[in-house]
């Protein structure tokens, strides 16, 4: 997972592409107690991004981390 700032704020973009589609990447990090927001609730036209917001707060969570190292690729 990339993870690039853009603007300021409380929070981070970070972009993944993976064989899941984002409502299976959501699911999972649901279920593992991660709340993510995906990106394509921040566009007018609510297009796909791969790109998911979190909250800068928890950027450096251990819970996080090893989610995003397990993800699949």
């Amino acid at each position: 997972m990339e993870i690039a700032f853009r603007g300021t704020g409380p929070f981070l973009w970070a972009n993944y592409t993976t064989s899941l589609d984002a409502p299976g990447v959501l699911r999972l990090a649901k279920s593992q107690g991660i709340v993510l927001a995906p990106g394509d609730m921040f566009r007018p036209d609510g297009r796909h991004t791969g790109h998911y917001r979190l909250n800068v707060a928890f950027a450096g969570d251990e819970l996080l981390q090893s989610f995003v190292e397990k993800l699949p690729r």
